[in-house]
């Protein structure tokens, strides 16, 4: 699936936006990917916990007790 990609949790959420011309928010509290989920969720997922949110797809594909390290995420593409 060419809008699915896996990505670090320590991967930069500015670089991750860049590159798919996304505009998840950025905020001074978190600079990664695994960062920005956690300020939406107020906490660490559960491993396949799935967050929707500003057009994509969020899964946690391998966490620990204190850290997402691995995730799934689908680009919700609009159909024209």
């Amino acid at each position: 699936n060419e809008n699915l990609v896996e990505v670090d949790g320590r991967y930069s959420l500015d670089d991750f936006n860049d590159e798919l011309g996304l505009e998840l928010p950025e905020d001074e509290e978190y600079d990664t990917i695994a960062g920005f989920v956690l300020a939406q969720l107020g906490h660490v997922p559960a491993q396949s916990e799935i967050i929707e949110t500003h057009g994509v797809v969020i899964s946690a594909i391998k966490v620990s007790e204190t850290q997402i390290l691995k995730l799934s995420i689908e680009l919700q593409r609009v159909q024209e």
